[in-house]
C-alpha cells in the first residue's frame, strides 16, 4: 500500500544518508591523517551530526511504520524468523545510533576543546568506523530480512 512504500522510500534514503555520510567522514578523517593536514574533525562532525539525526529520526520512524504495515500481530516479532531478524536490526541500529550520540556529545565537544589531541582523533576515527561497520551489518540482515520475508 502507498503507507508502506513511502515509509520504504523514507526508511532506506534516511538509512543511505547515514551510512554514506558516515562512510565519507571516516575516509575524510584517515585522507587528512595521512596527508597529515589539519582533522578539523569537531565543525566536521558537529555538521555530520546534524544530519545523522535527521537521519536516524527518519530511519526510526519509517522503520517503525513499515513493521506496523507488515506485522500481523506483535508477537510475530519473536514468534517468526522474520521478526527475530528485525530485532537483531533494530539492535544494531541502536548500537550504532549510541555510539553516533557519545560522538557528538562526548568526543566532538572534547575535540573542540581540545583539538590537537591525537587520542581524541583516533577514538573519533574509530568510533566512526565501528558505527558505519554496525550499519553495513545491518544492510545485510535487511537483505536476510527481504528474504525471510518472501
Amino acid at each position: 500500500d502507498l503507507v508502506a512504500r513511502i515509509a520504504a522510500v523514507v526508511h532506506v534514503s534516511a538509512g543511505g544518508v547515514w551510512l554514506g555520510g558516515l562512510v565519507v567522514f571516516a575516509d575524510t578523517l584517515a585522507r587528512r591523517k595521512r596527508a597529515g593536514e589539519q582533522l578539523d574533525a569537531a565543525p566536521m562532525g558537529l555538521r555530520f551530526s546534524r544530519v545523522a539525526t535527521a537521519a536516524v529520526v527518519a530511519v526510526g520512524v519509517a522503520g517503525l511504520t513499515l513493521t506496523w504495515t507488515i506485522i500481523d500481530a506483535p508477537g510475530d516479532i519473536v514468534s517468526t524468523t522474520w521478526g527475530r531478524l528485525l530485532l537483531v536490526k533494530v539492535v544494531l541500529v541502536l548500537v550504532a545510533a549510541a555510539i553516533g550520540a557519545y560522538n557528538h556529545f562526548v568526543v566532538v565537544p572534547r575535540i573542540g576543546k581540545a583539538p590537537g589531541s591525537a587520542e581524541l582523533r583516533v577514538t573519533l576515527r574509530r568510533t566512526v568506523t565501528i558505527e558505519a561497520a554496525l550499519l553495513v551489518t545491518a544492510v545485510v540482515v535487511t537483505a536476510a530480512l527481504v528474504v525471510a520475508a518472501i
